[in-house]
Formats: C-alpha cells, sequence, structure tokens
C-alpha cells in the first residue's frame, strides 16, 4: 500500500521541481560546463547548503534534468506509438516523436546526449543514475513493442532477429541523424537538400529496412 504524502513531502517535491527549473534555465543559457551551484541555487530562491540537501553536486544536478527529458520523451513515445494500429507505423511514429523532441526541445536533447557521451548513466551509484537506467530501458522498449506489433500483424518482416538490438539500432540511426542535422546544417542544404528531406531519407531507409516484402 503506497503511503500518503505528507505535505512536507508535497512541499519537498515542489522545492525539488523549482532547483530542477532553475538549473534548466542556468544551464541553457551558460551551459552545463560553464555556471556554479551558487548560480542554480540564486536562480531557484534558496541557499546554497539548501540546494546541496536536494543535489550533491553539479553532476546530480544534470542527471536531475536528464530524468526529466527522458520521462517527456517516454511519454511522447507512449503518445506517438498509441495513435497508430500498425507496427510499422508505430515504429516510424516513434522516430518522428524523437526527431520532433530534438527540435522543439534542444536543451534536453542535448543534455541526453551528454549523458549519453559521459556514461553518467552507467558510472553513478547514485539514484538518479538509476533512474536513467531504468527510465532509458522503458523508452527503448516502445521500439521494442512496437516492432513485435508489426510482426504479429505482418507489417514488418519476421526474420530481423533480436528485436531489441533493432531497436537500439534504430535509435542509432536516428540520433546519429538528429545529431548531423544540428552540426553540420550547412554541409546537409549545400547539397542540395533541406534538413526535412535529410530526415524523411533516414526514416525512408529505416522503414525499407523493416518492411515485410
Amino acid at each position: 500500500m503506497n503511503k500518503k504524502l505528507t505535505q512536507r513531502d508535497l512541499d519537498k517535491l515542489r522545492r525539488r521541481e523549482e532547483i530542477l527549473d532553475a538549473a534548466e534555465r542556468i544551464f541553457s543559457e551558460a551551459g552545463v560546463g560553464n555556471c556554479t551551484m551558487d548560480e542554480v541555487a540564486k536562480a531557484a530562491g534558496i541557499s546554497r547548503p539548501l540546494l546541496y540537501v536536494y543535489f550533491k553536486d553539479r553532476s546530480e544536478l544534470q542527471l536531475g534534468v536528464g530524468v526529466r527529458a527522458l520521462q517527456q520523451l517516454l511519454a511522447l513515445f507512449k503518445a506517438a506509438s498509441e495513435a497508430e494500429q500498425l507496427g510499422l507505423r508505430k515504429v516510424m511514429a516513434i522516430g518522428q516523436a524523437y526527431v520532433d523532441f530534438a527540435r522543439e526541445e534542444p536543451f534536453r536533447f542535448s543534455v541526453l546526449s551528454m549523458c549519453e557521451a559521459q556514461g553518467a548513466t552507467q558510472s553513478s551509484d547514485s539514484n538518479l543514475g538509476q533512474q536513467m537506467l531504468q527510465i532509458g530501458a522503458m523508452v527503448h522498449q516502445q521500439t521494442t513493442l512496437a516492432l513485435v506489433c508489426g510482426v504479429n500483424d505482418g507489417s514488418i518482416r519476421a526474420n530481423l532477429g533480436d528485436l531489441d538490438m533493432v531497436s537500439r539500432s534504430l535509435w542509432a540511426l536516428t540520433h546519429g541523424t538528429i545529431q548531423l542535422a544540428q552540426s553540420k546544417p550547412a554541409i546537409i542544404e549545400a547539397s542540395g537538400g533541406s534538413l526535412q528531406s535529410f530526415f524523411q531519407c533516414s526514416m525512408e531507409m529505416a522503414l525499407y529496412s523493416l518492411m515485410a516484402r
């Protein structure tokens, strides 16, 4: 049976969210590596010692922001999948949701990329690190479930092999496409195509590789 939250518990949760709001603002303006805990505390309207009660250092703050981003991404993936019937269309809708997330929430996408690059989710023994691992697995599971649905309804070929590995390969393709579009837009557009056509080309390649023949 779940313990009922007291007013004190609710106040602590509210303050934690306010701290993360402040951290997102400061991080997005100055960069994660270019701000101090003092600046975050000031932006949140609390003392520095109180900030350390909630987050022990800047890396934990980054993880807290990363958990938020993953929770949002999980909700987006679920909604995208539930809006479609065929498994193949679920997979493509999830891919488009990731592209939209990166475009509409560039800072959160950047934080998630930093967590992956730094191995924060693997090296941290903190509760936040474990949360990132757990939610990240749930995010990937949405694509795996869509692949299973597609194999069962005949829209995705049945000889793909390990569907969890396929899910991660699709993530790598989409993530890499997004990062290239963000870091080298001039090169892509100089070739005569738009960023949207670049995304579309990658998604069509994925679609062709999955389709039942």
